[in-house]
């Protein structure tokens, strides 16, 4: 996600009547306001083009500036020179500190891109249609028919086109997590979320029927999220990981649920032939990384003890 920072954000919606459908109206508006206030609001297409006059009806109810741009020469896009124009003016006005682009045109990849290069966030929004280069080119990019009606949206709607593959995702997810083994720190859901986006700008847990990034990773197959009060962190799981855990927790129950760390640490590698190899395919550097992301146990006094979850 767009850093938080940006929740008040003066915020220039220009959209392309020409490519995007009113009926994604609400969901544009309600994408937006997570972010700051919608100080512009215009929608640009020729209004004698009937195929676009049902922008006309929602003007009131969205407080929209219709751009009218007719189309003086054959075979050129007016309404995409117009858009472009007026982003460009407000941009050096300084009036936005945040651009929504809502075309499913990836003509709009050069102004996106001049855009961002002064310092300026773009959110675009489109049909998973658009190409992946005006994607790319955005901060976030929002699968604007992903999002709608998606309970009703059959499944081989929700992965084509431009929406990442769930296995690209959760190869991207662990290689993140093992990145941050490495350093003996712990994978925050919310680092996933803000990293993920960065990646993938048309990221978004919706796109593939889940209604938060918890349920998400969840339903993967090689992770998993561990929540302990208000902090969710996710890391790795494995069958390989099983009989170690047992282990340990076996040792445990032998000495009254807890024990030293460093005990602790000396009879599993006594009692467990190459635990250390073990330990790293799983995805850790040290024993005490994998100890502090087992959900069965804990550690305490100051790290020095492994106690087990009652």
């Amino acid at each position: 996600m767009i850093s938080d920072n940006k929740n008040d954000a003066k915020i220039a919606l220009l959209i392309d009547a020409d490519n995007v459908a009113v009926k994604y109206m609400d969901t544009i508006i309600d994408e937006l306001s997570q972010y700051g206030d919608i100080i512009i609001r215009r929608v640009y297409g020729n209004w004698i083009n009937s195929s676009i006059k049902g922008w006309m009806e929602c003007t009131n109810k969205y407080a929209l500036n219709l751009i009218m741009q007719e189309s003086n020469t054959s075979g050129k896009n007016a309404t995409d020179i117009c858009l472009v124009i007026d982003a460009m003016k407000l941009l050096y006005e300084g009036k936005a500190d945040m651009f929504c682009i809502a075309s499913s045109d990836g003509d709009f990849t050069k102004l996106a891109k001049e855009i961002r290069e002064n310092g300026i966030d773009v959110i675009g929004m489109g049909e998973d249609k658009t190409p992946q280069s005006f994607v790319r080119a955005c901060k976030k990019f929002v699968v604007l028919n992903q999002i709608i009606d998606e309970e009703e949206m059959p499944d081989d709607r929700r992965h084509k086109n431009n929406v990442t593959k769930k296995s690209t995702i959760e190869k991207a997810i662990i290689k993140i997590i093992n990145e941050n083994n490495s350093k003996d720190k712990l994978t925050g859901l919310g680092e996933i979320g803000s990293r993920l986006s960065r990646l993938y700008p048309e990221f978004d847990f919706r796109n593939y029927g889940f209604n938060n990034l918890t349920s998400f990773a969840n339903s993967m197959k090689n992770v998993t999220v561990k929540t302990s009060g208000r902090t969710s962190t996710i890391v790795l799981k494995s069958d390989k990981n099983v009989g170690l855990e047992k282990m340990i927790i076996d040792e445990l129950k032998k000495n009254d649920d807890k024990m030293n760390l460093g005990l602790l640490k000396k009879r599993i590698y006594d009692s467990f032939d190459d635990v250390e190899n073990e330990i790293k395919k799983i995805g850790y550097s040290k024993f005490t990384s994998y100890i502090r992301n087992l959900k069965s146990v804990k550690l305490v006094d100051n790290n020095n003890a492994v106690e087990l979850v009652k």
